[in-house]
């Protein structure tokens, strides 16, 4: 692979691996075959933990996505917390998303589609997408901590600039001036 490669795909013991490198992060993508419901909150295979405990800097998104068909559906579903599961129909109607937004034993988001009549064309680039929304999803909830913490200020601001415009409607032009 040469050292200005962007993206790069291996096989490593039976799981397919997808390395990009992006402007401002780097995704790793591991595509494990035919194990649909099986599995879906049990912990990471050892061979991707210990790919993942080996890189350099800080994991942010980690996701867990199954593609299963239509009769996977009511098993899929129970994996997920009834009372925070989120649903929503791609593709019109040809595909199902779900997803609790809740970590697994391995602290990974779990995000299902259920396959109702896609194209393998289709599935590809949903998943793809559905994948893509997760990652900038989670990077967004990066600057929430912060946003938080300056919320009161915000706030007092908010406050002053109303008092302001309250102030320059009701006065005279020099209070307007002042």
């Amino acid at each position: 692979m040469p050292a200005e490669a962007r993206h790069h795909r291996i096989e490593i013991g039976g799981v397919a691996l997808r390395w990009e490198q992006h402007t401002e992060f780097t995704t790793y993508d591991f595509s494990i075959p035919d194990r649909q419901t099986e599995g879906f909150n049990l912990p990471v295979p050892d061979t991707v933990q210990g790919f993942l405990d080996g890189l350099p800097g800080r994991l942010l998104v980690a996701c867990r996505l199954a593609l299963v068909p239509k009769s996977a559906k009511a098993a899929i579903t129970r994996e997920f917390d009834a009372n925070a599961l989120a649903n929503s129909m791609a593709e019109d109607g040809r595909a199902l998303v779900m997803t609790d937004l809740k970590p697994d034993l391995s602290g990974f988001t779990r995000i299902a589609i259920v396959d109702q009549a896609l194209t393998p064309t289709i599935a590809g680039t949903l998943v793809q997408r559905v994948a893509e929304i997760e990652t900038y999803r989670t990077l967004a909830m990066l600057g929430l901590p912060l946003a938080q913490g300056l919320s009161p200020r915000m706030r007092g601001m908010e406050d002053r600039l109303a008092d302001l415009t309250i102030r320059m409607k009701s006065g005279d032009r020099g209070q307007s001036r002042a």
